[in-house]
């Protein structure tokens, strides 16, 4: 698309006037068909759970809890860094992690019976499923998108192409007297890459090399972060509570103070995360993939005490979970462009939230001699424009 002129041209006009450029989302095919089979899958194996389980309190739930954890972990992970240039890679996580979902969601229900952050526990986790069914769809569709917007493209706007030569050497001419060409086709590369084309976003680039999209984040990775940083640990101090009146006591909260501090956090991001502008999102949100690695603390406290039998109320987990949760939201608010900017690790952690941009196909030369207004349909088939 960029290799036409008029899309090149908008492409300068909005980085002159400091405008965010964005790519067009067109709808999304077979979205409900498959969030139906991913619902239906989480189903089936939370029931399979429910009814195969004997013991509401045995060793066989805390085996399935665990495993479970370990398993989704582990799914996680690779999906993260599978994205969409993996097809079957991405199949086969997503059926273990639908599976590994559901399992969560019957284990807990069966083990914590009759309690209110168990049922919310199991939504949340169908939720999850059902957004990660749609994650895998939109990042396809983001994929194939740049690919279309970089074809025939070189990289430099010098190189694009118009039907009318005259126009051609007149906004030619108007770009190089502006001075500000490099700089204009980092913002195009930038939009290819990620999705749109903002000031945060390109400085993030300019400090941390081309990076993937930033605009379709994944729904599951909030799912996830909500879950792990507000249910999870309400799960744990309901479960402590005898009765109802006590879990309104004061007096609970403070004895389970990291479980606390944890879901203060959880409420922050939350808050943070509604009122995030647009290219911060997919940052807040896959930054995640350290809550996965972080998880991993709770599975082994928890592994230890379900073995030894050490339950007691002050988890060392949640508390260094607790403890390692700011420096999390601070990253998040802070964006990438300043987390790029920390010495040594920082243009390395942006890149692994966000990814790396795909490796460009080979330029095919090909342009479409159709004259001056196709030229103008393709850019405003390509591009929402300014705002």
């Amino acid at each position: 698309i960029y290799s036409r002129l008029w899309c090149a041209f908008e492409a300068y006009l909005a980085y002159s006037w400091g405008k965010t450029i964005r790519t067009a989302v067109p709808p999304m095919r077979h979205l409900l068909p498959r969030m139906l089979q991913a619902a239906s899958v989480y189903l089936i194996v939370a029931g399979a759970v429910w009814l195969c389980v004997p013991e509401p309190h045995g060793l066989t739930v805390v085996s399935l809890l665990r495993g479970g954890v370990l398993l989704g972990m582990v799914a996680g992970l690779v999906s993260h860094g599978a994205g969409s240039e993996s097809e079957c890679l991405t199949r086969a996580s997503s059926v273990l992690l639908y599976a590994v979902f559901g399992t969560l969601g019957g284990a807990y229900l069966r083990a914590i019976p009759g309690r209110v952050f168990p049922c919310l526990l199991f939504m949340a986790l169908g939720c999850g499923t059902c957004a990660h069914a749609a994650d895998v769809l939109w990042l396809r569709e983001a994929a194939e998108q740049t690919r279309q917007l970089r074809k025939g493209y070189t990289g430099r706007i010098c190189d694009a192409e118009s039907s009318v030569p005259a126009d051609c050497k007149r906004i030619q001419a108007l770009i190089r007297a502006s001075g500000s060409e490099e700089a204009v086709d980092h913002a195009v590369s930038v939009l290819i890459h990620m999705g749109m084309s903002t000031p945060l976003l390109r400085q993030a680039a300019g400090l941390a090399g081309e990076l993937g999209n930033a605009t379709h984040y994944r729904v599951a990775y909030v799912v996830f972060i909500l879950s792990f940083l507000i249910i999870w640990p309400a799960l744990g101090i309901e479960f402590r509570a005898w009765s109802w009146s006590e879990l309104f006591s004061a007096q609970l909260w403070v004895d389970n103070l990291g479980r606390t501090l944890v879901i203060i956090e959880g409420l922050i991001f939350a808050m943070f995360f509604v009122r995030a502008p647009r290219d911060k999102k997919a940052f807040a949100a896959k930054a995640a993939v350290f809550l996965v690695i972080v998880l991993g603390v709770v599975v082994i406290e928890g592994a230890w005490d379900a073995c030894w039998q050490t339950f007691h109320m002050f988890d060392r987990s949640w508390a260094v979970i607790a403890a390692l949760a700011p420096i999390f939201l601070l990253g998040v608010i802070a964006g990438p462009a300043w987390v790029a900017r920390v010495p040594l690790v920082g243009p390395a952690l942006v890149r692994f939230v966000l990814g790396r941009a795909l490796a460009d196909d080979e330029p095919d030369g090909e342009t479409d001699e159709s004259g001056d207004e196709s030229d103008r349909e393709a850019s405003d088939s390509s591009d929402e424009g300014t705002s």
